[in-house]
């Protein structure tokens, strides 16, 4: 027999899938905005990719959707931007590494 796409017999597979949903929009978003400073540096002349910073990031995420966002997590979607977008990530500070197993 195939599988229902949803199944509302179980609500604890529905709030699992809106979780994944949610934290995936919002990853989807931050790597838009981090991506869309990197672009945007890359057109202007007097300034570089290198020049956008975590905070500029942190700001334009709050400006846009009000998420707030820690420096590190900040830092991790602009690197990943610069990286995307086959950029140096040097000139960033190391990130603080993290407990195996945290998020």
């Amino acid at each position: 027999m195939a599988s229902r796409p949803h199944d509302a017999t179980n609500p604890e597979r529905t709030l699992l899938m809106l979780k994944q949903y949610r934290a995936r929009q919002r990853h989807v978003r931050l790597m838009n905005v981090a991506t869309h400073l990197v672009h945007k540096a890359e057109l202007r002349r007097t300034t570089g990719p290198d020049q956008v910073t975590p905070a500029d990031v942190a700001t334009l995420v709050f400006g846009r959707y009000q998420i707030r966002l820690t420096d590190a997590e900040a830092a991790e979607y602009l690197a990943a931007a610069l990286i995307s977008c086959g950029h140096s990530i040097d000139h960033l500070p190391r990130p603080v590494s993290r407990p195996e197993g945290s998020q």
